[in-house]
């Protein structure tokens, strides 16, 4: 479906600019159902495809989980015919599992392109790169460059060890948390059903 009226073209940017907006900075995953059509599907590298909006808010999920203080940060947006191509800027700290990365704690930025078809004014399909080699270096899990193979067996083996602290340490933090989940539970049995009413 081609676009001509100028207001047309820049609506669809806008819409693109919406919704990243929405999802990324506000943490407000709902707006798929919004901008997404009934049938999407999203190529992103390394899984299956997404199909529905269901599926790109559990994605969208998962990265916000993993980065919780992220921002999305627009670059360039281009628009010919009924798609709309994204380069945007990414970043915040991993606090969460990223593609399998246990937490690290450490910072990450990245650019990503995305191309958008549009059906009408409702996004039905998106390709995704991103920077996936540049955010595993902001990691520490490429090897140091000019490492030789002796080199890179090292890193390797001091790559499984730190994941093998990092899951520890996560094993850990999951553990407290839902302990105290546990002691607020009782407490709050304790205080029985007029405590309740009084606070």
């Amino acid at each position: 479906m081609a676009h001509t009226a100028d207001t047309e073209k820049s609506d669809l940017k806008k819409r693109v600019a919406d919704l990243s907006d929405l999802v990324w900075n506000q943490g407000d995953l709902s707006a798929a159902d919004t901008y997404l059509s009934p049938d999407f599907v999203g190529h992103y590298p390394g899984v299956p495809d997404l199909r529905g909006a269901a599926a790109y808010k559990r994605m969208a999920a998962e990265l916000r989980s993993a980065l919780p203080d992220l921002t999305h940060r627009t670059i360039t947006l281009i628009e010919e015919d009924d798609r709309v191509v994204l380069r945007a800027e990414i970043s915040g700290t991993q606090r969460g599992e990223l593609m399998g990365i246990p937490p690290t704690g450490l910072p990450v930025r990245r650019t990503e392109t995305t191309l958008l078809r549009f059906e009408g004014d409702r996004i039905a399909e998106v390709w995704h790169l991103a920077d996936e080699i540049g955010t595993f270096d902001q990691l520490g899990l490429t090897p140091p460059e000019g490492a030789g193979p002796l080199g890179q067996i090292a890193h390797t083996f001091k790559l499984m060890a730190r994941f093998a602290v990092l899951q520890a340490k996560a094993g850990r933090a999951a553990k407290a948390a839902k302990a105290q989940q546990a002691t607020r539970r009782q407490d709050t049995r304790q205080q029985g059903p007029q405590g309740r009413n009084a606070a």
